[in-house]
């Protein structure tokens, strides 16, 4: 989280400074610490399966932050699409196939990071 939140005041062009300020709020407001909230010491608490979807060419979002979420998580999948950054995603017909596939509960032909240590499925766009 903390990450995340940091990237997206840089990407505002918000000095460090004013960032600062705005996380010590977050952790005031919500009463915990961005650091205790790791993707690690989360994920570890999650049980439901988990599909996630990520471009490697996200700009705002770090491909890594989508395949440290499939590594942390017991049951994930992670489709990594190419050329489709972190908008057009969504709008994806192989990406919105496979999200209704995935709530619908049938098989995904995704290798689970978990259990395989594969490479996440490259998905051209």
């Amino acid at each position: 989280p903390r990450r995340f939140i940091s990237g997206f005041w840089r990407s505002f062009k918000i000095p460090d400074a004013l960032g600062e300020r705005m996380i010590r709020r977050i952790e005031t407001t919500e009463g915990a610490r961005l650091r205790d909230l790791d993707v690690a010491q989360v994920a570890e608490h999650l049980t439901l399966p988990a599909f996630i979807v990520h471009d490697r060419t996200d700009r705002e979002v770090p491909f890594l932050e989508g395949e440290e979420w499939s590594w942390g998580l017991n049951d994930a999948r992670l489709m990594a699409t190419e050329g489709l950054g972190h908008n057009r995603l969504l709008a994806a017909p192989v990406v919105l196939d496979a999200i209704a596939g995935f709530i619908a509960g049938e098989p995904l032909a995704l290798p689970s990071r978990r259990v395989a240590n594969a490479p996440a499925q490259h998905v051209g766009g």
